[in-house]
């Protein structure tokens, strides 16, 4: 399957697996904190933490997408999931963990943001922006 069929149908590009090092990205702007990034963020540390230590989850100061937050992105899976709530970290690790994406965290993402998000991503500006 084509890498833009995999994203058409919802599901990771990549195989990944929990040991490998991986870093998920909470936006960390006003308007994703003001919808809750913060309980995000601490959710996804607590989900990750001791089950997957490799995985590393970072604030990233914007993605440029205020409308949809609170906005998650994990590079390796080349995945952007919007209007996270903190009840939706286990879903988070499953894509972090190779499964599909969750339908409902991609309902808001708007096609050109995430051209951008991912433009961001293959010019290497996550690791920078940490």
């Amino acid at each position: 399957m084509s890498a833009s069929a995999a994203v058409e149908k919802g599901q990771s590009e990549l195989p990944a697996q929990c040991g490998a090092e991986t870093r998920v990205y909470v936006c960390n702007n006003t308007d994703c904190r003001n919808r809750g990034a913060e309980s995000v963020f601490s959710a996804l540390k607590t989900v990750f933490e001791d089950a997957c230590p490799t995985v590393q989850i970072r604030r990233y100061k914007c993605f440029g997408a205020c409308n949809s937050g609170p906005n998650v992105v994990i590079p390796d899976r080349r995945c952007w999931l919007s209007s996270v709530k903190p009840d939706d970290a286990s879903a988070v690790r499953q894509v972090v963990e190779g499964g599909e994406w969750p339908v409902r965290l991609r309902q808001q993402t708007d096609p050109d943001l995430e051209e951008m998000i991912l433009g961001m991503i293959d010019a290497g500006l996550l690791s920078r922006g940490e």
